[in-house]
């Protein structure tokens, strides 16, 4: 465990709130994410002004930038995600206000040259429905130094996958322990109740993007978003996992460290499930300790700890780069796949991404598996109670 740090994060001070270790604030948007308005829309973060996640090639971040280019060479990058039909809007200056640079998807391309203006300017790149599924190329030729930031996406041409009336375009898969409930609200949203259980599209995909709005109804409740399954074969699929938990620090007033799951029990006291960081994966442990709130000098939430992958890992395969998500609030997970590439984002955030470079075999849960198969849902056990809105899905064909 590495020791308590004296600055408050503005998700510690969020976590405080919650448990009642503060006052009352409105805390602020999780870093990286979008706006719920935008995150709803479908828009993703292609830079999320920390890391270069998402990116290949020689790139560096500096100041809230992606910085591209040098003196002598020319440099290119690009997204790892491929996109089809799109449009894409960001930010971009020019050190020394001078420089040339090209943006190419499929066979289209956008050249930008400038000379003497040293200020952000907007830049637009769109493609048209039917454009090819291809990654995003940038190319600085030699001497230009770009700077790019406000990097945003939203993938066009998605089809309503959910209906909001019934289950039409939905079969369950049953198998002998299928327990799930599968409903449409009045609100028109698909909930899933009980468990374990899968819901299987009938439409099958290979290469895709959907999103799609999520609500967990409870505390770190367990489920996921399965593609490329086996039809009629229960949680078959590769999955975008979904469960809102991470680790939290805690320092109790005699000095003692812990770290675990934290949960503010129906009768006030703490409930922290004890457990360890192995090989920069958390393992929850048996133990849970109970304290009172006013043992508690410091807590820190660590989202970039997701346990057991977290909303918008790839499980088994990628953990949640940061869980982003929370609980009895609406968020929209993107999910993508492209060969044997898949990315997920969670309210615009790249969550995970992860090459497949498995052997071939039938199932995604065994091997690399490039053919088509439904979408599914799962109920996973018995508290399962969540609910799902705005499904839709673009194939990304050559």
């Amino acid at each position: 465990m590495t020791p308590m740090r004296t600055g408050w994060t503005t998700l510690a001070l969020a976590l405080l709130i919650t448990l009642g270790f503060g006052s009352p604030s409105v805390p602020e948007p999780i870093p990286g994410t979008l706006p719920a308005a935008e995150a709803a829309a479908g828009w993703l973060r292609l830079f999320d002004g920390e890391t270069i996640a998402g990116w290949s090639g020689p790139a560096k971040v500096q100041e809230g930038s992606l910085l591209l280019g040098d003196e002598t060479n020319q440099v290119q990058v690009a997204t790892r995600a491929a996109f089809g039909t799109f449009e894409l809007t960001a930010e971009y200056r020019l050190e020394g206000g001078a420089g040339t640079f090209t943006v190419t998807h499929g066979g289209s391309k956008s050249v930008v040259s400038e000379a003497g203006d040293t200020s952000w300017q907007s830049f637009e790149f769109n493609q048209p429905e039917g454009s090819p599924a291809d990654v995003i190329t940038i190319v600085t030729q030699p001497g230009t130094r770009l700077a790019l930031r406000r990097v945003h996406l939203r993938p066009l041409g998605l089809k309503p996958l959910f209906n909001g009336k019934d289950l039409t375009g939905w079969k369950e898969a049953k198998t002998a322990r299928s327990r799930s409930k599968f409903s449409v609200t009045e609100e028109g949203e698909l909930r899933i109740q009980d468990g374990p259980g899968d819901l299987q599209s009938e439409e099958q995909w290979a290469d895709f993007v959907l999103q799609l709005d999520i609500y967990s109804n409870g505390h770190a409740l367990n489920s996921g978003v399965f593609a490329r399954c086996l039809p009629g074969e229960f949680w078959s699929g590769y999955e975008a996992q979904i469960r809102n938990e991470w680790a939290t620090e805690l320092r109790l007033h005699d000095g003692t460290e812990l770290l675990g799951s934290l949960r503010e029990r129906d009768d006030g006291k703490l409930a922290l499930k004890l457990c360890t960081v192995e090989q920069g994966r958390v393992k929850l442990g048996s133990q849970t300790r109970e304290l009172e709130k006013d043992q508690v000098a410091e807590t820190r939430a660590r989202r970039d700890l997701p346990i057991d992958f977290g909303t918008g890992g790839i499980y088994f395969h990628a953990p949640a780069r940061r869980v982003v998500a929370n609980d009895r609030e609406w968020f929209t997970m993107t999910f993508a796949i492209r060969g044997d590439h898949l990315s997920v984002w969670v309210n615009g955030y790249l969550t995970a991404e992860w090459t497949d470079a498995r052997p071939v075999q039938r199932s995604p849960r065994q091997g690399k598996k490039l053919t088509a198969g439904p979408i599914s849902l799962q109920g996973h056990d018995p508290t399962t109670d969540l609910r799902f809105r705005h499904i839709r899905i673009a194939g990304l064909g050559e």
